[in-house]
């Protein structure tokens, strides 16, 4: 009897062991979790102050921006409406950045058709005008007069034209040699219907343009994860390339460019 009391007892104490071990594992577990969800968080909240943070520019009503096309400076206005729109209508580095591939990949856009998404400002579309392109600038309803504001500003009503284009409704506008788009991958709410209107937008031909920010790691890597379901793809970038090692086109290790084609069927 004794002993098996006491094997009683040592039953019992293994299985309180394995039953803290298991607690212990959970608990790691859900302050991993927790630990990710929480910086998340933070950059959701965090990251566009810190890119406003010591920057002006965004508060400016009217800038001047001097950007090289084929070996020439050229002055491109920017009309920008902090106060009344935000984060809508203001000009973000990754505009400047998808703008300087684009001049250095497609020096001559003349007789080219470009769609550009989220256009905002519509920097990379004015940049697309210099270099010769027919442009069509979409964004929301709300965004229209900021964007076309821009158009007006910079003398490009003759070969740029400004059209609502509904994300969670994606029509096709026409036929594009080029979609662009910068600064669109934000809210994963937005992912899906932001690659349907790409796609309904995109044939065999068209070569696409993304260029944004690595704000939100977890995001970034559900986006680019949805995004190879559609489109084959290359990030431009220095630090990070679907081909092991970036071509030089953008310096900013957290910024990014990337060229999408269709994915043939």
């Amino acid at each position: 009897r004794w002993q098996r009391w006491q094997q009683h007892q040592r039953d019992a104490s293994g299985m309180i062991q394995i039953l803290r071990l298991v607690l212990s594992v959970l608990l790691l577990l859900i302050a991993a979790g927790s630990a990710e969800s929480s910086a998340d968080c933070r950059d959701v909240a965090l990251a566009p102050s810190n890119e406003l943070a010591g920057d002006n520019t965004f508060n400016q009503p009217e800038l001047s921006v001097t950007f090289p096309i084929n070996g020439a400076n050229v002055q491109i206005v920017v009309r920008q409406d902090w106060a009344g729109l935000g984060l809508g209508c203001v000009l973000w580095p990754p505009a400047l950045a998808l703008a300087k591939v684009l001049a250095k990949r497609h020096p001559d856009l003349s007789g080219k058709h470009l769609l550009e998404l989220g256009a905002g400002v519509g920097f990379v579309g004015l940049v697309a005008h210099r270099l010769g392109a027919q442009v069509t600038l979409t964004d929301r309803q709300s965004v229209l007069a900021c964007t076309q504001q821009n158009v007006e500003a910079n003398n490009a009503t003759n070969r740029v034209a400004v059209a609502e284009l509904d994300w969670f409704r994606p029509s096709r506008l026409g036929e594009w040699d080029l979609v662009v788009g910068s600064d669109l991958v934000y809210d994963e709410e937005l992912f899906a219907p932001l690659l349907n209107t790409i796609r309904a937008n995109s044939s065999p031909k068209t070569v696409l343009y993304l260029s944004g920010k690595k704000r939100y790691k977890r995001r970034f890597r559900s986006f680019v994860s949805l995004l190879a379901e559609q489109f084959d793809y290359t990030m431009l970038s220095n630090s990070n390339s679907s081909s092991g090692g970036g071509d030089g086109d953008v310096g900013d290790p957290d910024t990014y460019v990337a060229e999408l084609r269709l994915k043939q069927a």
